[in-house]
């Protein structure tokens, strides 16, 4: 698995402790972060999260990524949220 790229690093750390006193959910948030990207951004996110769910990694390493890319929430189960993000992101949801 290559190193996480700017994208995925800033959508981690989008997940901070208040996040959700911000948005109403953590898909509702994660669509405020795609909110702030540009297509390259977009498309760098996408492709990253596409080798994600893609990969044979487990949710534990996949939790553990997470968390280490500066995400103070949890989200389980992990690769399904992945594929929701990138859901929004091949929607144009922007």
């Amino acid at each position: 698995m290559q190193s996480p790229p700017n994208s995925f690093l800033a959508l981690a750390s989008w997940f901070h402790q208040d996040i959700l006193y911000e948005y109403p959910s953590l898909d509702a948030a994660a669509s405020g972060y795609i909110a702030h990207l540009d297509a390259a951004g977009s498309a760098e996110l996408n492709a990253y999260l596409g080798e994600l769910v893609a990969s044979d990694a487990g949710d534990d390493e996949l939790r553990s990524l997470w968390s280490d890319s500066g995400a103070e929430w949890n989200v389980a189960p992990i690769r399904p949220f992945f594929e929701r993000v990138r859901a929004q992101l091949g929607s144009g949801a922007t």
